[in-house]
């Protein structure tokens, strides 16, 4: 995960502190990882077959997967 990647985490995180709102749910990862995706910046694709969005690679998921841990850990999730 880059410094920009944490930078984008942590604002949202202040705003949430700031507004009482979450982005993500905390019950459904799935929809949580699409949030995170669009917060640091990686790109989705729709999926018309499956009829849900994807992740490009392997190495997407992983890097959005590890930012949406870092965004459960300052929650304390």
């Amino acid at each position: 995960m880059t410094k920009q990647m944490i930078r984008a985490i942590r604002d949202v995180y202040c705003d949430e502190r700031e507004c009482g709102h979450t982005i993500c749910d905390f019950d459904d990862r799935e929809h949580d990882l699409r949030e995170i995706a669009e917060v640091v910046g990686v790109e989705m694709v729709y999926d018309e077959d499956e009829e849900e969005w994807i992740f490009n690679d392997a190495d997407d998921y992983n890097l959005v997967s590890e930012a949406l841990d870092y965004y459960y850990d300052l929650h304390g999730c």
